[in-house]
């Protein structure tokens, strides 16, 4: 039931797998408990006055016939499971159904937007390289991969922190400034950004390239989402990719920037990351 609904709708399908599940054990038991009690009433009166073997006798033949009403209620069940659609399993669910554990466990109950950010971050962190260079090039920009990754740091920073910082850009990655420097230059050159000491803002020219190059991942995204874990809603993936950047963003902020550096950033800076 997971596997085929929207992540918004997970609670409620958690929520029914559940529901099903006890109405079908109390209902069933009910049923065939009336079967076993009404079956072994006059059994039981007609040899309660002999020896045991009637009694054994008939508590035998009660269960037989209680075992007996359930093979149609099976049969029943089987006839509705071949109907059923086949839905191919998500990547999450066909690794979590290798063995006895948590195949057949209880359906975890969680914030669906919880999961699609754990979704997210395991995309993410299995990101090469080379899919940085192939969704830059299948984008309509014409930045080269030096300048885009440029650009989207400065898109990125100012969403995030509010100002695109150069030395916060450099901090995260480890790196002096001056390595930066002249890609960025040459993006002020082109009409990309435009600088404010180390500060750089997009250009009109700046926050197109960043439009569709951000598009871009996000129908990469988004495909990679469809694929494994189903299509989510465009707000709420465009959420759970802010919240992976903060962290991502605070944490590499956290550790990357020398302590002098760190006690200059504004206090507003850390607070929206985080």
């Amino acid at each position: 039931m997971q596997n085929t609904v929207a992540y918004s709708d997970l609670g409620t399908a958690t929520s029914g797998v559940s529901f099903f599940r006890t109405l079908g054990s109390s209902f069933l038991t009910a049923v065939f408990g009336t079967i076993y009690a009404n079956t072994l009433a006059p059994k039981l009166s007609a040899g309660v006055a002999e020896v045991a073997e009637p009694i054994v006798g008939a508590y035998a033949d009660t269960l037989q016939t209680v075992f007996l009403w359930t093979v149609p209620v099976a049969a029943l069940g089987f006839v509705v499971a071949l109907f059923l659609k086949q839905v191919r399993l998500r990547d999450s669910a066909r690794a979590g159904s290798s063995d006895m554990g948590e195949g057949f466990a209880r359906p975890p109950a969680g914030d669906s937007q919880r999961l699609l950010e754990a979704a997210v971050g395991r995309i993410v962190g299995r990101t090469e390289q080379d899919t940085a260079r192939r969704v830059v090039a299948a984008s309509d920009t014409r930045l080269d991969i030096a300048a885009a990754w440029a650009v989207m740091q400065v898109e990125l920073f100012t969403r995030m922190v509010g100002h695109g910082s150069l030395t916060l850009i450099a901090a995260r990655r480890r790196m002096p400034p001056e390595v930066l420097v002249p890609v960025f230059d040459r993006m002020v050159e082109e009409g990309c950004l435009t600088r404010d000491g180390t500060l750089f803002s997009h250009t009109e020219a700046g926050v197109r390239e960043a439009r569709v190059i951000s598009a871009a991942w996000g129908d990469w995204l988004r495909q990679g989402l469809e694929e494994d874990y189903g299509r989510p809603v465009d707000g709420d993936l465009c959420a759970a990719v802010d919240t992976i950047a903060k962290r991502l963003l605070r944490e590499d902020l956290t550790h990357g920037l020398p302590v002098r550096e760190r006690e200059s950033v504004p206090s507003g800076a850390t607070a929206t990351a985080g």
